[in-house]
């Protein structure tokens, strides 16, 4: 079993990290892998942008621990589940919720206009979603066009929300710690 995995300080889903520090196509396509009723999705992970100091959005699950943040804020989602199966996170671990937001909360308070995208949760007579399977396809060929053109992503911005006003360097260094917002800043993802 992998050991503890805490949400480091930039997490996406920790209450109290910089708000619009991402992408808006990251915010999206995570906030859809974060869904707790979308079996399509099962296979996916979430791994952790800022290890061993470094930070990259574009980092592959396998080749990370898995996100602190992410396994928490979804941890009614069947990938979870499977991933502790597997010991790849500590179910103790799922427990631990002191300061992490939701995955609406953690796309909302980011400025992700969650009324303009599909439902991120499935409700039985869901308005305009009839049948369940063709939500959960809806949600799975958005998050695929949304990672394939992250430019799409910006028709979800809510104006003047954090994504919008993009935060400083000053406030990425505060956030990332100097080495990590310098590695952050070099990548091009500010």
């Amino acid at each position: 079993m992998e050991q503890a995995v805490r949400p480091c300080k930039s997490c996406p889903f920790r209450a109290d990290t910089l708000l619009g520090l991402w992408e808006a196509a990251h915010y999206v396509a995570i906030a859809y892998l974060g869904s707790a009723d979308n079996p399509l999705l099962a296979a996916d992970t979430m791994g952790c942008h800022k290890w061993n100091g470094i930070v990259d959005a574009r980092r592959k699950p396998e080749n990370s621990p898995v996100c602190g943040g992410w396994i928490r804020a979804a941890r009614d989602a069947p990938v979870i589940r499977l991933l502790a199966i597997r010991g790849r996170i500590d179910p103790g671990d799922l427990d631990d919720m002191d300061g992490i937001l939701s995955v609406e909360e953690m796309a909302r308070n980011n400025g992700i206009d969650t009324d303009k995208l599909p439902p991120l949760r499935w409700r039985p007579r869901l308005e305009g979603w009839p049948d369940p399977q063709a939500w959960m396809e809806a949600i799975v060929t958005l998050r695929k066009q949304i990672l394939a053109q992250p430019e799409l992503a910006l028709q979800y911005v809510i104006p003047g929300s954090p994504l919008d006003r993009r935060p400083t360097e000053a406030q990425i260094c505060a956030a990332l710690g100097t080495h990590a917002a310098e590695a952050y800043c070099a990548k091009g993802l500010e």
